[in-house]
């Protein structure tokens, strides 16, 4: 099954980058890596994944940092 081991490519959700790269799911946050200097790496929760799934916007959303990591927060 793909992305379950392996970094999966995708557009980044916030800039929307195609050769964006996400992570392989860690607890309850993914990672993405996106080679845009606004993005670099980041991550979203579980709950934000689910958003982003289910249709919300997270080109509005913002970084934040939390524990010496960059969260997207939609």
């Amino acid at each position: 099954m793909e992305g379950i081991n392996h970094p999966t490519p995708v557009a980044c959700p916030h800039c929307k980058n195609a050769r964006a790269m996400r992570m392989p799911r860690v607890g309850n946050y993914y990672e993405y890596r996106c080679p845009t200097s606004t993005c670099r790496t980041f991550r979203v929760s579980g709950t934000t994944q689910q958003l982003i799934d289910n249709g919300s916007d997270p080109t509005i959303g913002h970084f934040v940092l939390r524990g010496g990591q960059r969260y997207l927060e939609v």
